[in-house]
């Protein structure tokens, strides 16, 4: 069980890599200071030059990410599949995460990454309960998709 907590926190940790890059350009493009009163050709200012090196150095480790997206059921029919969503929100946005587990025969448990849909929080700001609601609806169309993609039963859902 300890085994495949840390296996789902460790792919979780890799999705925020690249979560956190497209979170740092929209928080880029959402600054009062960018973008305002500047020409396309106008040269950025130091603090605007100094965040987009940061990113660019970030984006450059993306090359490095690695996410097994193993489906074992091709391997076990016998499988019994549970698809475990995620979903939750912050005042800079919200997301949602499906992850397929599965019971194979001998008892022991395997978990995979399915899909996951992050937003950025509306420019106008929300309070949280609200934030919450749309991470639940993120939740549930996400299941959706899933549902409708994988082509295997699943035996159960738990959000």
């Amino acid at each position: 069980m300890k085994r495949e907590r840390l296996h789902v926190m460790h792919e979780h940790r890799v999705l925020n890599v690249e979560e956190s890059l497209n979170k740092q350009v929209e928080d880029w493009w959402r600054t009062e200071s960018f973008g305002k009163n500047k020409d396309w050709d106008e040269p950025l200012d130091e603090g605007d030059q100094s965040i987009r090196k940061d990113w660019l150095e970030d984006l450059t480790r993306l090359s490095e990410l690695e996410l097994p997206r193993c489906f074992c059921v091709n391997t076990c029919p016998e499988a019994s599949i549970q698809l475990h969503v995620f979903a939750d929100a912050s005042e800079m946005g919200f997301a949602a995460v499906c992850y397929a587990r599965y019971s194979l025969p001998d008892g022991s448990i395997e978990v995979s990454f399915v899909m996951a849909r992050n937003r950025v929080a509306p420019l106008k700001q929300l309070r949280m309960p609200h934030l919450e609601l749309q991470a639940a609806v993120l939740a549930v169309r996400l299941y959706c998709v899933v549902k409708q993609e994988l082509t295997v039963v699943i035996k159960d859902t738990i959000f």
